[in-house]
C-alpha cells in the first residue's frame, strides 16, 4: 500500500513529493517519460529537450495496451525553460511544438493512445529587458513569454538582436518604456531568432520610442514584423 495522505483538499503527488523526495521527476534528457504510476510530472532540463510521448506501460509491463489507460490525466510542472513538448498525432498540444518557461503548467488528457491538451498556464508571459541585461549579444530568452518591455537609461541603448527559445505561430510584443528613444530592434534576416521589421527606416535597426509598441510572429528561424503601434 503506497502512501496515505490526510489534506484539506486535493493534492496531486504523493506526500512530501518534492520536499523530501524527487518522485515524479522526470530524467534529465528523457524525451519519452514514464508516467505509468503518476500523474504529476515535474521537468528540470538543464538542456534543450524535446518529448515526444509520454509512455505508459500495461501491467504487462509494456506500452502497447495503451487502451488501460483510456481518461488518465497528467499535470506538466515545468521547472525549466528548456523543455519543448512536440506536436504529433500522439501529442495533441494547442497550436504547434511548445517550449514552456519556467513555473508553466500544462494539463493534458489520454485518449486513444494520445495525449490531448486541456489547459496550459504559462506564468512568465512578461520580461523586462533593461541595456544591462541584454548586453552586446542582445538576446533574451522567451520561453513561455509574449511581451517584452524594454527599459533603458538616458544615453544607453537597449538594444535586442535575438529572441530564443520561440516556436512557429509565437505572438511577441516588444513595448517602449524607457525615457529616451534610444530602445533598439536590431533589424536582420541572415540569423536565427532574429527580427524582420518591414516598416523600418533602415536596414538594420528599428528605433522604439517611449510607449511604443510592435508586434512580431515566429516564422521558421525569424521574428516577422505583423504590426506597430505608436502613440
Amino acid at each position: 500500500m503506497g502512501d496515505f495522505r490526510i489534506n484539506y483538499g486535493r493534492a496531486l503527488g504523493r506526500m512530501n513529493n518534492f520536499y523530501a523526495r524527487t518522485d515524479g521527476l522526470a530524467a534529465v534528457g528523457d524525451t519519452t517519460p514514464d508516467v505509468t504510476d503518476i500523474g504529476l510530472l515535474y521537468t528540470n532540463n538543464t538542456s534543450n529537450t524535446s518529448i515526444s510521448y509520454f509512455d505508459v506501460r500495461s501491467p504487462q509491463g509494456n506500452n502497447t495496451q495503451r487502451g488501460w489507460f483510456e481518461g488518465k490525466e497528467l499535470r506538466v510542472i515545468f521547472l525549466d525553460d528548456s523543455t519543448t513538448l512536440v506536436r504529433s498525432n500522439q501529442m495533441l498540444i494547442d497550436g504547434g511544438n511548445a517550449t514552456f518557461g519556467q513555473n508553466a503548467v500544462l494539463d493534458l488528457i489520454f485518449h486513444n493512445s494520445a495525449w490531448i491538451e486541456v489547459a496550459r498556464s504559462e506564468n512568465q508571459n512578461l520580461i523586462t529587458a533593461t541595456s544591462a541585461s541584454l548586453g552586446v549579444a542582445g538576446i533574451v530568452n522567451v520561453a513561455g513569454n509574449k511581451t517584452i518591455v524594454l527599459t533603458t537609461f538616458t544615453g544607453s541603448s537597449a538594444i535586442l538582436r535575438r529572441a530564443l527559445k520561440g516556436d512557429n505561430g509565437d505572438i511577441l510584443t516588444v513595448i517602449g518604456a524607457g525615457g529616451s528613444n534610444s530602445l533598439i530592434i536590431f533589424n536582420s534576416a541572415t540569423a536565427a531568432d532574429c527580427f524582420v521589421c518591414t516598416t523600418s527606416a533602415s536596414s538594420t535597426q528599428y528605433q522604439l520610442a517611449p510607449n511604443e509598441a510592435i508586434s512580431f510572429i515566429k516564422n521558421d528561424t525569424s521574428w516577422l514584423e505583423i504590426r506597430d503601434v505608436v502613440p
